[in-house]
């Protein structure tokens, strides 16, 4: 009897100190499936800009984006990650959808068609938008009403031509997570140039599979722009988010960017900064997977992008 009863309280313990053990990580677990919903829910409802357009992009990333756009091969692929309605995509190929007035919110266009351009799309790099705002029926016949020198016929057989007839030039990944995109959907086997114009990077809760995929979905000769915002500013910028690098230790997200051995990176613009990564051309460096980080703070109530802090995880070891 007394054998039985010290067994079963052998057995208790070790149930009770393992359970214990693994509290604080169910703890974790379960606060960071929390904010990670959290973070996906604010995209869904979609809270933020979606209207810019081809020269906002010239304006923020500046001359070596328009020169890298310009330098595109019809064989090559620009990826816009967090494109929005995709109106800088139009604008590539041909329709410039401007607002009339600098108040972008009122949504009130001009619309102007470069014929020539659109009938020699086939000449064009290929294009891929990844968006939770992309234009609908609906959502064309709503802009085509603040279009104020284009009927709807003309709005939908221009943005029709360019996404059903345009050579297959254009691929779509609407109401969909880029993490959740595997790398085998995409048409373009590489990516020549991408942009993050406040798009995936600013809004993630996974910036380190984000970065895994860019990495992977870059060709060689590639680079990618991602704005990070005004110095400063205490909207419109992801520059203030931080990641905390071991017990009580932050730094900006940003700087653990410029960490990452994968690419060579740089900071361009004074105002408006954006970071511009290529990939390291030493292959053990570039081969190395991006170091894992957890959400661990959100604030989307007082800042759009939301304000985040991330927490660095150990590295695994695999034995």
């Amino acid at each position: 009897m007394n054998a039985k009863y010290y067994l079963f309280k052998k057995i208790l313990l070790t149930v009770t100190i393992t359970i214990l053990l693994l509290l604080p990580q169910i703890a974790i677990s379960s606060d960071t499936k929390k904010l990670n919903t959290i973070s996906e829910q604010f995209i869904k409802e979609g809270n933020f800009r979606t209207n810019r357009t081809l020269d906002d992009y010239r304006s923020i990333f500046g001359k070596e984006f328009y020169m890298a756009l310009k330098s595109l091969h019809r064989t090559e692929c620009w990826l816009d990650a967090g494109s929005g309605v995709g109106f800088q995509i139009y604008g590539y190929y041909g329709l410039k959808l401007e607002p009339e007035n600098e108040d972008c919110s009122t949504a009130h266009y001009k619309g102007n068609v470069n014929t020539a351009r659109l009938e020699d799309m086939k000449k064009l790099a290929n294009a891929i938008m990844v968006t939770f705002e992309h234009l609908n029926e609906e959502n064309i016949n709503k802009l085509a009403d603040n279009v104020s020198n284009m009927s709807k016929e003309a709005l939908h057989e221009v943005i029709e031509k360019i996404e059903k007839k345009g050579q297959g030039k254009v691929q779509i990944f609407n109401k969909r997570f880029f993490e959740d995109i595997s790398i085998d959907e995409y048409a373009c086997p590489k990516i020549d140039l991408l942009t993050d114009f406040f798009g995936v990077i600013s809004y993630t809760h996974d910036p380190s599979t984000v970065l895994e995929k860019y990495k992977n979905l870059m060709d060689e000769y590639g680079k990618a722009f991602i704005f990070l915002g005004v110095p400063g500013a205490v909207n419109n910028t992801i520059l203030s988010d931080k990641v905390e690098i071991s017990e009580g230790k932050e730094i900006l997200f940003v700087d653990w960017i410029k960490t990452l051995p994968n690419f060579k990176s740089k900071l361009i613009g004074n105002y408006a900064q954006s970071i511009v990564l290529e990939l390291n051309p030493d292959l053990s460096a570039r081969e190395k997977t991006i170091p894992k980080l957890r959400l661990k703070y959100i604030d989307t109530k007082s800042r759009i992008p939301p304000y985040r802090v991330f927490t660095l995880l150990p590295e695994r070891v695999d034995k």
